[in-house]
């Protein structure tokens, strides 16, 4: 995939950001159940997320998981919201900007891959392709 060098100097500040901000379990479940909604949603931090000039938004993560993943890389894809003529972004995109991530080749045995809607997508149909990655040397918690 071809990017420009200052996107690709937004991605090492991002993937840096992820490493140096990992995720707990306990924070998690907090995300999950905080009912006045008071914590930024981790696709609205703009120190995980970015837009790629070609039409995509690419969020990462390093978050604790259950096991039996435990730490995990996560990467969610969308469409960018302007977008009026994609839902989905193609297999090979996600792909391509998971090597650009830092990911391994997916591996549809180990992964895990789901599809989750993004705000407004109840509107307009849009959805997120989701990749959890499991980390082979679990890292030490913040």
């Amino acid at each position: 995939m071809f990017l420009p060098t200052e996107i690709r100097s937004r991605i090492i500040k991002v993937v840096a950001y992820a490493a140096e901000h990992r995720i707990s379990l306990e924070e998690m479940k907090e995300r999950v159940s905080d009912p006045k909604k008071r914590m930024i949603p981790l696709g609205d931090d703009p120190n995980r997320t970015m837009d790629i000039p070609i039409g995509y938004r690419v969020t990462l993560t390093i978050e604790q998981q259950r096991p039996p993943l435990d730490w995990v890389r996560h990467i969610s894809v969308s469409i960018e919201t302007n977008s009026t003529e994609k839902t989905l972004p193609s297999l090979g995109a996600v792909q391509a900007l998971m090597a650009e991530f830092g990911f391994r080749p997916l591996n549809q045995e180990k992964d895990v891959v789901f599809l989750e809607d993004i705000k407004g997508g109840e509107v307009d149909g849009k959805k997120a392709v989701n990749i959890l990655q499991k980390i082979h040397a679990t890292p030490t918690p913040p």
